[in-house]
């Protein structure tokens, strides 16, 4: 199977560049209503970056991450394939509950792709005080080649 078929497709609105230029009009409030518009249209989505090595497991196990997003969480879903990230949606933008749902999908996505198992990271939706946080050990101390891969093992 490809990836297309995962996916949950949303349209965002585009700007008709033929509509736009029939209608110029020196008028700058239409201008800040639609600059408006467009980032509180940006406020309602978070994109989660996949890297390449969580690709498989990613497709393995889509519908369960998908089914909690949609399902419990009211959110749109899908997974860009040439930018190679989770774009999570809020269908309603003014929504306070729904940009609350918006973080704890983003959390829920970033867990798994931290390498926790499904399981795990639904623990993130269905609880309200926890979080999932992570650090470089390298921003902790400078190690390098095996001194790095041994602290790393001494923290798993």
């Amino acid at each position: 199977m490809s990836i297309n078929n995962y996916t949950n497709m949303f349209v965002q609105p585009q700007n008709d560049d033929n509509s736009l230029n029939k209608r110029k009009s020196s008028n700058s409030d239409a201008n800040d209503c639609k600059r408006k518009k467009k980032s509180q249209l940006n406020l309602g989505i978070r994109k989660v970056p996949v890297p390449s090595h969580r690709l498989t497991p990613l497709k393995e196990h889509w519908l369960k991450i998908y089914t909690p997003v949609v399902e419990h969480l009211k959110l749109d879903i899908r997974f860009n394939v040439k930018s190679r990230n989770v774009e999570i949606r809020n269908p309603i933008p003014d929504d306070a509950i729904g940009s609350q749902h918006l973080q704890k999908a983003a959390d829920f996505v970033k867990a798994f792709v931290y390498g926790f198992e499904v399981e795990d990271a639904l623990a993130l939706i269905r609880l309200d005080n926890l979080f999932v946080e992570s650090f470089e050990v390298k921003d902790v101390k400078t190690l390098k080649g095996d001194h790095l891969a041994r602290a790393i093992g001494r923290l798993a």
